[in-house]
């Protein structure tokens, strides 16, 4: 093999080498952000809140919860006659809880919980709580039941790290 080939055939070779180190890479870099677990968030309505083990086990239903036009538009969807008689949703808001299989998540204890109503008497918006502070409220029902109240849980790597209380008019 002459010289010029031998250079020729080492340079496509290194080439080669080096696309396939890159091309690697990049698809080892895409796998792991493809199974990095995003945040998401569902709205529920919890039944109850228990340390089991070490770990707080929230128990709770979760509901579709909609707001302003979309609560509007689903509302005369499933109750046609009801819309028309009222116009339209009566708080700004419409829940539809099908079914109402519990499931339970577990609760961080370093989660982030934003109250809008722990006091009856008085709205604070996004109210920070301790999770103690919210495992004892909703655990005290005969003072002022928190449980009717949907809830916002922001789930990441499949803990509750984030809940916020849905203020209800």
């Amino acid at each position: 093999m002459k010289k010029g080939a031998k250079a020729i055939l080492y340079g496509c070779l290194a080439t080669a080498v080096v696309l396939t180190a890159v091309t690697t890479a990049s698809l080892m870099n895409k796998k792991s952000v493809a199974h990095a677990e995003p945040e998401t968030t569902i709205t529920v309505l919890i039944s109850s809140i228990e340390n089991k083990d070490g770990r707080l086990l929230l128990k709770a239903d979760p509901i579709a919860w909609y707001q302003g036009d979309e609560a509007n538009k689903i509302f005369a969807e499933r109750d046609p006659e009801g819309a028309a008689e009222i116009g339209g949703v009566p708080d700004g808001y419409y829940i539809v809880n099908d079914d109402k299989t519990e499931t339970t998540y577990e609760l961080s204890d370093q989660a982030e919980v934003l109250m809008q109503l722990l006091n009856p008497k008085e709205i604070k918006w996004n109210e920070e709580i301790s999770v103690s502070q919210f495992v004892e409220v909703m655990d005290h029902k005969e003072n002022y039941d928190q449980t009717v109240f949907p809830y916002h849980l922001t789930l990441k790597d499949g803990k509750v790290v984030k809940v916020v209380q849905q203020y209800l008019p």
